[in-house]
This record gives C-alpha cells, structure tokens and sequence, in this order.
C-alpha cells in the first residue's frame, strides 16, 4: 500500500516539475504562487515514513549514516561559521531530495514501472514545450514575481550566441535538460535492471523513438553542460545492452580511462582557475560563433565564479573544514547577497560547504569508480550516478536541482538495494552450502 501511494506521490511531483513555469504563472495570477511548493511535501512524507521504518526496524542502511552524518557535520560547521539560522535551514532544505529519493529507492522502488511510465508520458511534453517556445511567444516567458518581498523568477528568457535558450514549460532551458536527462537515466536503469521484464518489441520501439526525442530536446535547450552526459550514458547503455562480452571489456576499459579523464576536467579547471595561471581569451577572440558557444560561458566560471568561490573559505573559521550548510549556493542569495557564489560545479560546491570531507568524498567516487566492475548489475546505477556528477557536475550545480539531486538519490539508494540483495543471496547460498556439509 506505502508503496503505491510513494509511487503516486513521485508521479505527481514530476508533473508539477514538468509544468513549473506555466503552473507558476497560473498561481501568481490567481494570488497564491505559494500553493507551487505543496509539491515538496512529497520529500517531507518520504523522510516521515523512512524515519518510521528505522525506529521500527532499528536498523540503518551504512549509505544514509553516512549521508546523514555529512549533513550534521555540514549543520556544526554552519552554526560554528556564525551563518544565519535560516541560511542553514535553508542549506538542509536543498538536501532533502537526496535523502528522500535514496530512501525511497532503498525502500520502497522494487516495482520500477512508474519509472518507465513517467519516462513515456513526460518526455513527449517537454519536447512539446520547447517546440511550443521555439515558435511562439508564451504568457509565461520572462515573467517573474514576488513572495513575502523577495522577487523570484518564474522563468529565464536568455540567449546564447543569438541562439534562444528554450525552456519550454519549466522555468528554464537548463531546468527542462536536467530533467530530460534525469528521466532519461531513469529509463536506462530500467532497462538494466528489470531485464526479466519482457516488454513487447512495439513498446521497445516507441522506448527507443521517446529516447531519440530526448536528445533532440536536450539539443534545443543548448545546455551545454547535458550534451557530453548524454552522450556518454547513451553510449555506456549501448555498450552494456548490445555489444558481446569480450567487444564490451574493451569498451568498459576505454569507458574507464574516460571516466578519469572526465575527472580530471570537473576537478582541475576550478583549482587551475584559482592561480590565474590560463586563459582563453585567443578562443573567444577569433571570432567563430562555435567556440564563443561552447566557452564564454565557461570563461565567466574559470575568471569569475570558481576563483571567487575559494576566496569565501577566507571568511570560514575553519578553512580546511569549509564553510557549512548554507555556506554557498543560492541560500546566500538570501542572506549573503553580497558574496553570492553559485559555484556551478560539484567539487567546488562541496569543497566549500564541507572543506577536506568534500574532497575526499570527490576522490573515493572517481577511485570506487575506477575500481567497481562494470560487468556487474548492482554497479550501473552508481556508474550512471557518476556520469552525471562528474559530466553535468562540472559546469552546473547539480546539487541545487531538486530534479538532478533526486535522481542522485535514487540512483544512489538502488545501488545499495541491488548490493544489498547480492549479500544476502551469497549468505544464503553459503547458509545452505554450510548445511549440506553438515548433514554429508
């Protein structure tokens, strides 16, 4: 029964992220823009049940102590730095989807379908929608409102290059990519995981076509910080569903040294940005359209931000153990209006909210990465879980989209659901090994 109701609750709060802009847009104007974030009811009821399912079971998964126990770390430091209350409130505020969707995952995902249901129905929408902003203008472009005297933006009207950067129903072009590709993963898990579930070939046509249609919309958002994570989850899927065993050695070997090598581009352009010692200037000074596309967005991050983003450690009392929950990101916007640092990276992120935990917690993933095997299917999730942070992670703050930290979450949770259940099959096998011996 829990399970069904979690089920609608997710699908419902999919549709109203499919539709924020326009949903937003219909509140405002009615007067109660309020009534938008009932939706986030869904991550409170989820972090009820869990809390009800621990003092029941009096057992706690290994990966949630240690979500949770970063989390207080982050709230001490927070407190210790003299934030604001509310600015860490705040802070713990945007973590509730990561505890939420890996608990739900952990929990209560054993029935996958709804993810392969959302995929079929939103995808097609959002595709509808830019294709909608791409020909006509919408009530919603641009417009922007107030709650309790703060102005907030119901949605982005931008260009790039003379490009429109379309966003369709959500509030902006990188919103509708991200949760492109947050469905579009979670479809690839289904497929990976629920591999006894025959689908008909009619179905697994449409799938494919859906999948397509994914890509073309993720292009006409021109969120550069998707294309290479798309490409590299389709091109992983590939490998792992069609190609024979001894092809896809060879493909997860050279899969392998690329996920190094998508290490070291979101982890060392932000230190390199901090000693001032680059530049790329000459590329932005030729003069092609293509390469003022692709980098003059990244040189903002590279001259600005991330620098920018270290300096904040300077009003840390503990520098090496950063600057708390809140400390960074958009609760700032808030509390901190003078110093707000977006950050637009993973490492850099969690570099200044957690100090050393966050690096280390940037090294053991690319290191767990290096080292899983990729022939096994309890690993696809965390591979595809890496693949955004570290694709999507390097340009983009992946931990301020409630859609991306959700998707971590759950991809995190079914990780540790499906290694879960290969121990407890071994013990199993090795319980009943045992008493054969015994009775031989």
């Amino acid at each position: 029964m829990i399970n069904k109701v979690l089920n609608t609750l997710l699908f419902i709060w999919f549709l109203i992220v499919v539709f924020d802009s326009n949903l937003r847009y219909f509140l405002v104007e009615i007067g109660f823009p309020q009534l938008l974030y009932i939706k986030n009811m869904f991550f409170l009821v989820l972090i009820i049940v869990l809390t009800g399912k621990i003092i029941k079971s009096l057992e706690t998964p290994k990966f949630l102590i240690s979500i949770i126990a970063i989390i207080i770390i982050g709230l001490l430091f927070g407190v210790l730095n003299n934030l604001d209350y509310m600015q860490i409130g705040y802070g713990l505020y945007i973590f509730m989807p990561l505890i939420a969707g890996s608990a739900f995952s952990f929990y209560y995902m054993n029935n996958k379908k709804i993810l392969l249901i959302m995929y079929r129905i939103f995808v097609p929408l959002i595709f509808l929608g830019l294709i909608l902003d791409a020909v006509m203008d919408l009530p919603w472009e641009g417009f922007s409102y107030s709650i309790g005297g703060i102005e907030l933006e119901g949605n982005r009207s931008w260009t790039i290059s003379g490009l429109d950067r379309l966003s369709g129903f959500q509030r902006s072009s990188y919103d509708s990519a991200f949760l492109l590709i947050s469905l579009m993963s979670l479809y690839i898990i289904y497929t990976l995981t629920e591999a006894k579930k025959i689908r008909r070939v009619i179905w697994e046509k449409i799938d494919t076509g859906i999948y397509i249609l994914g890509i073309i919309s993720i292009v006409l958002t021109t969120s550069k910080s998707t294309y290479l994570s798309v490409i590299l989850l389709t091109v992983l899927w590939g490998s792992i569903r069609f190609y024979r065993s001894r092809m896809r050695s060879l493909i997860f070997l050279i899969t392998k040294l690329c996920f190094g090598i998508l290490f070291v581009y979101s982890f060392f352009p932000p230190l390199i940005s901090f000693t001032g010692n680059y530049s790329i200037d000459s590329i932005l000074n030729e003069g092609n359209i293509l390469n003022k596309f692709f980098f003059q967005s990244y040189n903002v991050r590279m001259t600005y931000m991330w620098p920018n983003a270290f300096n904040l450690l300077e009003s840390s009392n503990f520098t090496p153990l950063g600057r708390g929950i809140g400390g960074i990101g958009s609760p700032q916007s808030f509390f901190e209006r003078d110093v707000y640092n977006a950050a637009d990276n993973f490492f850099v992120y969690i570099f200044v909210m957690f100090g050393l935990i966050g690096l280390f917690l940037s090294i053991y993933l690319v290191l767990r990465l290096l080292l899983l095997d990729l022939n096994k299917i309890h690993n696809y999730p965390f591979i595809f879980l890496c693949v955004i942070v570290f694709s999507i992670g390097a340009t983009a703050n992946v931990i301020e989209s409630p859609v991306l930290l959700l998707l971590l979450g759950i991809l995190l949770g079914e990780h540790c659901r499906l290694l879960n259940q290969v121990k407890q099959t071994k013990e199993s096998f090795e319980m009943k090994e045992a008493n054969g011996l015994m009775e031989a």
